[in-house]
Protein backbone atom coordinates (compact mmCIF):
# COMPACT_ATOMS: atom_id res chain seq x y z
CA UNK A 1 0.00 0.00 0.00
CA UNK A 2 2.65 2.69 0.95
CA UNK A 3 4.24 2.07 -2.74
CA UNK A 4 0.96 3.16 -4.18
CA UNK A 5 0.66 6.27 -1.70
CA UNK A 6 3.69 9.16 -0.67
CA UNK A 7 3.85 7.45 2.69
CA UNK A 8 6.54 5.29 4.00
CA UNK A 9 6.63 2.27 4.91
CA UNK A 10 6.80 2.99 8.60
CA UNK A 11 4.38 5.53 8.18
CA UNK A 12 2.22 3.16 6.79
CA UNK A 13 2.97 0.63 10.09
CA UNK A 14 2.45 3.26 12.44
CA UNK A 15 -0.96 3.92 11.00
CA UNK A 16 -2.07 0.13 10.84
CA UNK A 17 -1.01 0.55 14.58
CA UNK A 18 -3.28 3.14 15.20
CA UNK A 19 -6.38 2.16 13.88
CA UNK A 20 -5.78 -1.29 15.82
CA UNK A 21 -5.72 0.84 18.80
CA UNK A 22 -9.16 2.47 17.62
CA UNK A 23 -10.73 -1.12 17.65
CA UNK A 24 -9.92 -1.85 13.84
CA UNK A 25 -9.24 -5.32 13.01
CA UNK A 26 -6.76 -6.34 10.05
CA UNK A 27 -9.26 -6.64 7.45
CA UNK A 28 -10.89 -2.88 8.29
CA UNK A 29 -7.61 -1.27 8.68
CA UNK A 30 -6.48 -2.22 5.79
CA UNK A 31 -9.68 -1.05 3.62
CA UNK A 32 -8.79 2.37 5.05
CA UNK A 33 -4.92 2.82 5.24
CA UNK A 34 -4.98 4.04 2.03
CA UNK A 35 -7.31 7.07 3.00
CA UNK A 36 -5.33 7.92 5.80
CA UNK A 37 -1.98 8.17 4.35
CA UNK A 38 -3.39 10.22 1.77
CA UNK A 39 -5.09 12.61 4.16
CA UNK A 40 -1.45 12.65 5.87
CA UNK A 41 -0.17 13.84 3.24
CA UNK A 42 -2.26 16.05 1.91
CA UNK A 43 -2.93 17.95 5.65
CA UNK A 44 0.70 17.80 6.38
CA UNK A 45 -0.25 15.73 9.75
CA UNK A 46 1.14 12.43 11.11
CA UNK A 47 -0.40 9.27 10.48
CA UNK A 48 -1.94 9.02 13.68
CA UNK A 49 -3.40 12.61 13.73
CA UNK A 50 -4.74 11.20 10.41
CA UNK A 51 -5.77 7.91 11.98
CA UNK A 52 -7.30 9.45 14.94
CA UNK A 53 -9.34 12.58 13.14
CA UNK A 54 -10.81 9.76 10.82
CA UNK A 55 -11.71 7.22 13.48
CA UNK A 56 -12.93 9.61 15.81
CA UNK A 57 -15.50 11.39 13.74
CA UNK A 58 -16.74 7.84 12.46
CA UNK A 59 -17.55 6.97 15.94
CA UNK A 60 -18.88 10.94 17.06
CA UNK A 61 -21.49 10.95 13.60
CA UNK A 62 -22.17 6.77 14.36
CA UNK A 63 -20.74 5.98 11.29
CA UNK A 64 -19.67 2.64 9.99
CA UNK A 65 -16.08 1.92 9.66
CA UNK A 66 -16.72 1.73 5.59
CA UNK A 67 -17.57 5.55 5.78
CA UNK A 68 -13.75 5.80 6.91
CA UNK A 69 -12.38 7.14 3.71
CA UNK A 70 -15.33 9.18 2.80
CA UNK A 71 -15.27 11.28 6.29
CA UNK A 72 -10.99 11.87 5.04
CA UNK A 73 -12.76 12.99 1.30
CA UNK A 74 -14.86 15.30 3.23
CA UNK A 75 -12.05 16.64 5.50
CA UNK A 76 -9.16 17.44 2.08
CA UNK A 77 -12.51 18.74 -0.12
CA UNK A 78 -13.82 21.10 2.60
CA UNK A 79 -10.59 22.30 3.55
CA UNK A 80 -9.72 22.75 -0.25
CA UNK A 81 -12.41 24.86 -0.80
CA UNK A 82 -12.01 26.69 2.14
CA UNK A 83 -10.38 29.17 4.24
CA UNK A 84 -8.50 26.97 6.14
CA UNK A 85 -6.05 23.75 6.18
CA UNK A 86 -6.93 19.96 6.60
CA UNK A 87 -5.29 19.96 9.64
CA UNK A 88 -7.45 22.93 11.46
CA UNK A 89 -10.29 21.34 9.71
CA UNK A 90 -9.96 18.41 11.96
CA UNK A 91 -8.94 19.91 15.04
CA UNK A 92 -12.35 22.03 14.50
CA UNK A 93 -14.25 18.57 13.40
CA UNK A 94 -12.83 17.36 17.22
CA UNK A 95 -14.81 19.83 18.86
CA UNK A 96 -17.52 20.06 16.93
CA UNK A 97 -18.02 16.57 16.15
CA UNK A 98 -20.26 15.34 19.88
CA UNK A 99 -22.32 17.94 20.13
CA UNK A 100 -23.17 18.36 16.78
CA UNK A 101 -24.01 14.94 16.22
CA UNK A 102 -26.01 15.07 19.26
CA UNK A 103 -28.63 17.54 17.71
CA UNK A 104 -28.88 15.38 14.30
CA UNK A 105 -26.57 17.60 12.43
CA UNK A 106 -24.72 15.23 9.47
CA UNK A 107 -20.67 15.58 8.99
CA UNK A 108 -21.70 16.88 5.59
CA UNK A 109 -23.56 19.85 7.67
CA UNK A 110 -21.25 20.12 10.66
CA UNK A 111 -17.63 20.32 7.60
CA UNK A 112 -19.60 22.69 6.03
CA UNK A 113 -20.69 25.19 9.08
CA UNK A 114 -16.83 24.54 9.41
CA UNK A 115 -15.92 25.90 6.33
CA UNK A 116 -18.16 29.16 6.51
CA UNK A 117 -16.75 29.88 9.67
CA UNK A 118 -13.05 29.59 8.04
CA UNK A 119 -14.22 32.55 5.57
CA UNK A 120 -14.28 34.65 8.37
CA UNK A 121 -11.01 33.32 10.17
CA UNK A 122 -12.54 31.20 12.84
CA UNK A 123 -10.84 28.02 12.37
CA UNK A 124 -9.21 25.18 14.14
CA UNK A 125 -10.32 24.65 17.56
CA UNK A 126 -11.43 28.10 18.48
CA UNK A 127 -14.33 27.57 14.99
CA UNK A 128 -15.17 23.88 16.79
CA UNK A 129 -16.22 25.79 20.35
CA UNK A 130 -17.87 28.65 18.11
CA UNK A 131 -20.15 25.66 16.58
CA UNK A 132 -20.72 23.99 19.55
CA UNK A 133 -21.69 27.23 21.25
CA UNK A 134 -23.87 27.94 18.60
CA UNK A 135 -25.59 24.56 18.03
CA UNK A 136 -26.18 24.24 21.56
CA UNK A 137 -27.91 27.47 22.16
CA UNK A 138 -29.98 26.39 19.31
CA UNK A 139 -31.46 23.21 20.43
CA UNK A 140 -30.77 23.83 24.20
CA UNK A 141 -31.92 27.50 24.73
CA UNK A 142 -31.58 29.08 28.14
CA UNK A 143 -34.99 30.83 29.27
CA UNK A 144 -34.23 33.87 27.93
CA UNK A 145 -32.95 32.64 24.16
CA UNK A 146 -36.11 30.71 24.40
CA UNK A 147 -38.18 33.74 24.79
CA UNK A 148 -36.91 35.35 22.00
CA UNK A 149 -37.11 32.51 19.82
CA UNK A 150 -40.53 32.49 20.72
CA UNK A 151 -40.51 36.04 19.51
CA UNK A 152 -39.04 35.01 16.00
CA UNK A 153 -41.71 32.30 16.12
CA UNK A 154 -39.00 29.52 15.80
CA UNK A 155 -39.44 26.20 17.21
CA UNK A 156 -37.07 23.34 17.25
CA UNK A 157 -39.52 20.74 17.33
CA UNK A 158 -40.58 19.08 13.99
CA UNK A 159 -43.89 18.29 15.06
CA UNK A 160 -43.46 15.05 15.38
CA UNK A 161 -41.29 14.77 18.36
CA UNK A 162 -37.95 15.34 16.74
CA UNK A 163 -36.01 17.80 16.02
CA UNK A 164 -35.78 20.29 13.20
CA UNK A 165 -32.87 19.88 10.75
CA UNK A 166 -30.06 22.21 10.75
CA UNK A 167 -30.00 23.85 8.15
CA UNK A 168 -33.94 24.12 7.92
CA UNK A 169 -33.58 26.03 11.35
CA UNK A 170 -31.27 27.86 10.11
CA UNK A 171 -32.84 28.90 7.23
CA UNK A 172 -35.54 29.72 9.92
CA UNK A 173 -33.38 31.99 11.82
CA UNK A 174 -32.03 33.83 8.39
CA UNK A 175 -36.21 34.39 7.54
CA UNK A 176 -36.61 35.81 11.09
CA UNK A 177 -34.24 38.21 11.20
CA UNK A 178 -34.33 39.45 7.78
CA UNK A 179 -37.77 40.84 9.40
CA UNK A 180 -35.74 42.86 12.01
CA UNK A 181 -33.43 46.24 12.14
CA UNK A 182 -29.67 45.78 12.39
CA UNK A 183 -29.77 46.77 15.95
CA UNK A 184 -32.95 43.92 16.99
CA UNK A 185 -30.84 41.66 15.02
CA UNK A 186 -28.09 42.18 17.51
CA UNK A 187 -30.23 41.91 20.48
CA UNK A 188 -32.08 39.07 19.48
CA UNK A 189 -28.88 36.97 18.60
CA UNK A 190 -27.11 38.42 21.74
CA UNK A 191 -30.03 36.95 23.52
CA UNK A 192 -30.12 33.59 21.86
CA UNK A 193 -25.68 32.98 22.06
CA UNK A 194 -22.89 33.31 23.76
CA UNK A 195 -20.53 35.52 21.97
CA UNK A 196 -18.91 32.73 19.91
CA UNK A 197 -22.12 31.31 19.29
CA UNK A 198 -23.53 34.91 17.96
CA UNK A 199 -20.35 34.86 15.20
CA UNK A 200 -21.64 31.52 14.03
CA UNK A 201 -24.53 32.48 13.84
CA UNK A 202 -24.06 35.85 12.22
CA UNK A 203 -21.40 33.80 9.61
CA UNK A 204 -23.84 30.99 8.75
CA UNK A 205 -27.02 33.23 7.97
CA UNK A 206 -25.56 35.65 5.88
CA UNK A 207 -23.83 33.03 3.85
CA UNK A 208 -26.27 30.34 4.10
CA UNK A 209 -26.22 29.73 0.33
CA UNK A 210 -22.59 28.51 1.04
CA UNK A 211 -23.49 26.88 3.68
CA UNK A 212 -26.36 24.60 1.50
CA UNK A 213 -23.51 24.18 -1.18
CA UNK A 214 -20.58 23.06 0.64
CA UNK A 215 -23.14 20.60 2.50
CA UNK A 216 -24.30 19.02 -1.03
CA UNK A 217 -20.11 19.08 -2.01
CA UNK A 218 -19.07 17.00 1.02
CA UNK A 219 -21.97 14.90 0.30
CA UNK A 220 -20.27 14.23 -2.95
CA UNK A 221 -16.62 14.44 -1.76
CA UNK A 222 -16.24 10.42 -2.30
CA UNK A 223 -13.32 9.85 -4.03
CA UNK A 224 -11.90 13.37 -3.75
CA UNK A 225 -8.28 12.49 -2.84
CA UNK A 226 -6.42 10.86 -6.06
CA UNK A 227 -2.85 11.23 -6.56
Amino acid sequence: ISSQSLSSITEASNAMRMLAQNGLNAEQSLAVLPKILDLAVVGEMSVGQAALSVTGAVSAFGLSISDAGRVADIFSQTAATSNTSVLAMTESMKQASTVSALFGLTIEETAASLGVLAKINIVGSAAGTALTNMVTGLYEPTYKAQKILQQLKITTDDGSGGLKTYTNLMLELKSALAGLTDSEQVKALGGLFTVRGTKSATAITENIDSLILKTKEAAEATGFMRF
